[in-house]
């Protein structure tokens, strides 16, 4: 029974293999031997569940029916997704607020989120761009805090820093954040 899941574990990663990239294939094959210590207690081999769990142990957070598409996204692309997720969440911002932030439409974010498309080159510069002004403060500002940072008026930029990041004034942002770290002021 054992070798019989072994060899159901290695099919269904070759199949998975050749919708996926070459980099992906060889993380899901260093995957074997954790899928292999799933306690399933099913007769056979459920073909879904490993599906589900190769995904969710390779942080692969594409959906699965992107992937038996074949849709592939390069590194960047999904470094960008990834960083724009962390943005969202991290400062509490709405599609609106981010779309704004990112010079682009609410349904291109949604897009962008849903994996169904993904940013061009000019946006994914913008997203790390203000991926860099998250990483900054959250090092400074309790998570709590985070949106009300970005919203409030600073008296010292004379505006909210999200005004200033839609107006692309990052490095003036980051000079700030640098004050902060600094201990210019409280």
């Amino acid at each position: 029974m054992r070798e019989e899941k072994r060899e159901e574990v290695k099919k269904t990663v070759q199949e998975l293999g050749i919708l996926l990239s070459r980099k992906l294939q060889n993380k899901l094959e260093r995957l074997e031997d954790s899928i292999l210590m799933l306690d399933i207690q099913l007769p056979s081999v459920d073909r879904k569940l490993i599906i589900k769990e190769l995904v969710k142990a390779s942080t692969i957070d594409i959906p699965i029916h992107l992937l038996a598409r074949g849709i592939e996204f390069s590194e960047e692309d999904l470094d960008a997704i990834k960083e724009l997720k962390e943005i969202k969440v991290g400062f509490e911002l709405t599609q609106e607020e981010l779309a704004e932030l990112l010079k682009v439409s609410p349904r291109t974010v949604a897009y962008w989120l849903h994996f169904d498309s993904s940013p061009r080159l000019i946006a994914r510069d913008r997203i790390a761009k203000v991926y860099k002004v998250y990483q900054e403060i959250r090092e400074e500002v309790r998570p709590e805090a985070l949106r009300k940072w970005l919203f409030a008026h600073n008296k010292l930029l004379g505006d909210r820093v999200y005004a200033l990041l839609v107006k692309g004034q990052f490095e003036k942002v980051l000079a700030d954040i640098e004050a902060i770290k600094e201990g210019v002021y409280v």
